[in-house]
């Protein structure tokens, strides 16, 4: 039993806890310009959309394969 609450004390102890700096925290997504908000967005879009377009452009250059 000792053993098991060592091992949760050890847990708990590991573990950090992240936050902003107060309500205005400027590095918080909250408190951000509307400007940048979209750029975020846009930014995260275009890798969403570039990645599976990437992989399959190169296919277009081969010719089918005939069986």
């Amino acid at each position: 039993m000792e053993e098991k609450q060592n091992l949760e004390e050890e847990v708990h102890s590991q573990i950090i806890i992240v936050d902003w700096d107060g309500p205005n925290d400027p590095s918080n997504p909250k408190n951000w310009s509307f400007r940048r908000k979209w750029a975020a967005t846009f930014v995260v879009s275009a890798f969403t959309f570039i990645n599976p377009v990437s992989s399959s452009m190169h296919s277009q250059r081969y010719p089918a394969s005939a069986p």
